[in-house]
């Protein structure tokens, strides 16, 4: 699980929003919000775990543009697998 993430000044613009930098992400997790307000618990956490995968990925394409310099925190055991 995602816990916190840095990201130095310039690396993503200023002006652009998670929505706008990981469309995927947000996809996801307004899937999972209405499988839970359907009472589909299976579906929304396979939602949840795309949503990481997702912000994963946009985590490690601007921690590319930034030449490396990005800093996730989470949590022990968190499947994010992204180093920067």
């Amino acid at each position: 699980m995602l816990i916190g993430l840095v990201v130095p000044a310039g690396a993503a613009s200023a002006s652009s929003s998670v929505a706008e930098r990981c469309p995927g992400y947000v996809a996801a997790l307004q899937q999972a919000k209405v499988s839970l307000v359907a009472g589909d618990r299976t579906t929304a956490i396979a939602a949840l775990r795309g949503a990481d995968s997702a912000l994963a990925e946009c985590i490690r394409r601007d921690s590319d543009e930034a030449g490396g310099h990005v800093l996730l925190a989470a949590s022990p055991g968190s499947p994010a697998g992204v180093t920067g």
